[in-house]
């Protein structure tokens, strides 16, 4: 047929079977498709087109159960207003539930997904403020395209990671290098996320994580780099005490924790 008709021509998702377009589907890292409507399914940060299509398939079964677990527990603390939101963007958002050591983030992509997923505290790995810089020097442009707080996760993913033994992989995020909360938009100076950048230094619960939280908050940011609140700041009484509040949680709605569906 050659390489345009194969282009043009419909294929089949590889998971449910309907037959789409090339403007309909996804193609995966094995060369099968799966239909955007089932793509829906999956998460904003899992990268499709990197995975196979076994690969897929657990993500999206994955994705089920994190809903599930959503669901089951983390609404309930909504309605309860036991959930902390926190973002100074509208469209932006970090749901803290210390209760159950879990977060969610609200954004314009995540909405996206036909599933909400949920962050464990324990996975966190660091936290500090990222910054993209506007290019050139228009007339009235700020020296800031885009401000915010950044939480890297500890993640298989992540080539960082590579040398890290099967059983941290097994305890690490499957899918989530980094999460990023927008705060500002075009601004010469940025500031806000104090709350976001107080509630991650709790949860570190480190008085190193406190104060280097507070040093970030009270910053002119004129070099927001290099202020990451490190891995070695977390408290390793509360990433263990959020890890058992996570499994916890996870095998009451579950049966069993999350990460072992995959």
């Amino acid at each position: 047929m050659g390489f345009f008709g194969n282009l043009f021509s419909k294929q089949a998702c590889s998971i449910c079977g309907k037959e789409v377009g090339a403007l309909g589907r996804i193609k995966l890292k094995d060369k099968n498709y799966i239909c955007r409507e089932c793509g829906k399914n999956a998460s904003r940060l899992f990268r499709i087109g990197y995975h196979d299509l076994d690969a897929t398939k657990k993500h999206l079964e994955y994705m089920k159960k994190a809903n599930e677990l959503y669901e089951k527990e983390f609404a309930p603390l909504i309605d309860k207003k036991e959930v902390d939101y926190c973002g100074h963007h509208g469209s932006y958002k970090i749901g803290f539930a210390d209760s159950i050591g879990m977060f969610e983030i609200i954004s314009p992509e995540m909405k996206k997904s036909n599933n909400r997923e949920l962050f464990r505290y324990d996975q966190i790995d660091s936290f500090g403020p990222y910054y993209d810089l506007n290019s050139g020097s228009g007339e009235g442009q700020k020296r800031y395209k885009e401000y915010g707080v950044l939480i890297k996760m500890r993640c298989a993913e992540d080539f960082t990671q590579m040398n890290a033994t099967e059983a941290e992989k097994n305890q690490m995020h499957p899918y989530a290098i980094e999460i990023k909360i927008p705060i500002q938009h075009n601004v010469d100076t940025p500031s806000g996320g104090d709350r976001i950048y107080g509630h991650l230094a709790t949860i570190f619960g480190s008085s190193n994580a406190v104060n280097a939280a507070s040093s970030v908050m009270s910053a002119l940011f004129g070099s927001p780099a290099g202020m990451m609140i490190p891995p070695s700041d977390f408290s390793g009484e509360n990433r263990k005490k959020y890890a058992k509040l996570a499994d916890e949680v996870e095998t009451r709605a579950l049966g069993r924790p999350l990460r072992d569906c995959l």
